[in-house]
Protein backbone atom coordinates (compact mmCIF):
# COMPACT_ATOMS: atom_id res chain seq x y z
CA UNK A 1 0.00 0.00 0.00
CA UNK A 2 2.91 2.16 0.39
CA UNK A 3 4.08 2.08 -2.94
CA UNK A 4 0.85 2.43 -4.58
CA UNK A 5 0.64 5.79 -2.38
CA UNK A 6 4.12 6.89 -2.84
CA UNK A 7 4.02 6.62 -6.53
CA UNK A 8 0.47 7.51 -7.41
CA UNK A 9 -0.19 3.96 -8.49
CA UNK A 10 -3.23 1.63 -8.95
CA UNK A 11 -5.54 5.46 -9.30
CA UNK A 12 -4.12 6.55 -5.88
CA UNK A 13 -2.92 10.11 -5.85
CA UNK A 14 0.59 10.90 -4.57
CA UNK A 15 0.28 11.26 -0.52
CA UNK A 16 4.08 10.97 0.97
CA UNK A 17 1.91 11.64 4.36
CA UNK A 18 0.04 7.91 3.85
CA UNK A 19 3.08 6.07 2.00
CA UNK A 20 5.05 7.05 5.85
CA UNK A 21 2.25 5.41 7.67
CA UNK A 22 1.87 2.07 5.54
CA UNK A 23 5.94 2.32 5.75
CA UNK A 24 5.77 2.45 9.29
CA UNK A 25 3.79 -0.39 9.52
CA UNK A 26 5.49 -2.59 7.08
CA UNK A 27 8.89 -1.55 8.66
CA UNK A 28 7.81 -2.39 12.15
CA UNK A 29 7.68 -6.24 10.84
CA UNK A 30 11.06 -6.13 9.74
CA UNK A 31 9.91 -5.45 6.17
CA UNK A 32 13.19 -4.46 3.92
CA UNK A 33 11.41 -2.63 1.21
CA UNK A 34 9.50 -0.50 3.54
CA UNK A 35 12.82 0.15 5.82
CA UNK A 36 14.22 1.33 2.53
CA UNK A 37 11.06 3.41 1.22
CA UNK A 38 10.50 4.90 4.34
CA UNK A 39 14.30 5.95 4.97
CA UNK A 40 14.53 7.88 1.89
CA UNK A 41 11.11 9.85 2.70
CA UNK A 42 12.65 10.54 5.76
CA UNK A 43 15.94 11.83 4.11
CA UNK A 44 14.12 14.14 1.53
CA UNK A 45 11.47 15.37 3.92
CA UNK A 46 8.33 13.49 1.43
CA UNK A 47 5.48 13.40 4.00
CA UNK A 48 7.52 13.55 7.26
CA UNK A 49 9.66 15.92 8.85
CA UNK A 50 13.03 15.34 7.46
CA UNK A 51 15.24 13.53 9.76
CA UNK A 52 18.41 12.16 8.28
CA UNK A 53 19.53 10.39 11.41
CA UNK A 54 16.36 8.43 11.28
CA UNK A 55 16.78 8.25 7.34
CA UNK A 56 20.25 6.64 7.46
CA UNK A 57 19.16 4.44 11.02
CA UNK A 58 16.61 3.00 8.80
CA UNK A 59 19.10 2.57 5.53
CA UNK A 60 21.50 0.71 7.90
CA UNK A 61 18.65 -1.16 9.24
CA UNK A 62 17.76 -2.47 5.42
CA UNK A 63 21.29 -2.94 4.85
CA UNK A 64 22.14 -5.01 7.39
CA UNK A 65 19.44 -7.45 6.24
CA UNK A 66 21.09 -7.95 3.21
CA UNK A 67 20.24 -5.17 0.90
CA UNK A 68 23.32 -4.38 -1.40
CA UNK A 69 21.85 -1.58 -3.06
CA UNK A 70 21.70 0.20 0.48
CA UNK A 71 25.33 -0.87 1.24
CA UNK A 72 26.55 0.56 -1.67
CA UNK A 73 24.55 3.79 -0.65
CA UNK A 74 25.62 3.80 2.79
CA UNK A 75 29.32 3.61 1.36
CA UNK A 76 28.81 6.66 -0.61
CA UNK A 77 26.78 8.13 1.82
CA UNK A 78 30.05 8.22 4.00
CA UNK A 79 32.65 8.56 1.43
CA UNK A 80 30.73 11.86 0.73
CA UNK A 81 29.66 13.00 3.39
CA UNK A 82 26.03 12.91 2.59
CA UNK A 83 23.32 13.13 5.44
CA UNK A 84 26.47 12.07 7.54
CA UNK A 85 29.71 13.49 8.40
CA UNK A 86 32.52 11.53 5.80
CA UNK A 87 33.97 8.44 7.64
CA UNK A 88 36.45 6.04 4.74
CA UNK A 89 36.36 3.78 7.33
CA UNK A 90 32.88 3.72 7.73
CA UNK A 91 32.54 3.87 3.49
CA UNK A 92 34.42 0.95 3.47
CA UNK A 93 32.71 -0.56 5.69
CA UNK A 94 29.71 -0.78 3.84
CA UNK A 95 31.61 -0.80 0.39
CA UNK A 96 32.81 -4.56 1.88
CA UNK A 97 29.78 -5.44 2.66
CA UNK A 98 28.44 -5.40 -0.48
CA UNK A 99 31.86 -6.30 -2.41
CA UNK A 100 31.15 -9.62 -0.57
CA UNK A 101 27.64 -9.88 -1.99
CA UNK A 102 29.37 -9.43 -5.70
CA UNK A 103 28.55 -5.74 -6.38
CA UNK A 104 31.02 -4.18 -8.57
CA UNK A 105 30.50 -0.93 -8.12
CA UNK A 106 31.71 -1.57 -4.10
CA UNK A 107 34.31 -3.60 -5.28
CA UNK A 108 35.83 -0.79 -7.19
CA UNK A 109 35.07 1.55 -4.94
CA UNK A 110 37.09 0.00 -2.33
CA UNK A 111 39.77 -0.66 -4.65
CA UNK A 112 39.62 3.53 -5.36
CA UNK A 113 39.61 4.31 -1.42
CA UNK A 114 42.73 1.90 -0.66
CA UNK A 115 45.13 4.92 -1.45
CA UNK A 116 43.49 7.51 0.56
CA UNK A 117 43.12 8.04 4.76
Amino acid sequence: MGISCEFGLGGNKIDYNNAAFWYERAAGKGNTQALYRLAYLYLYGHGVNANSSKGIRYLKDAANKGNIKLQLDLGMAYENGAWVAADLNEARKWYAMAAERGNQVAKRKLTELSGKS
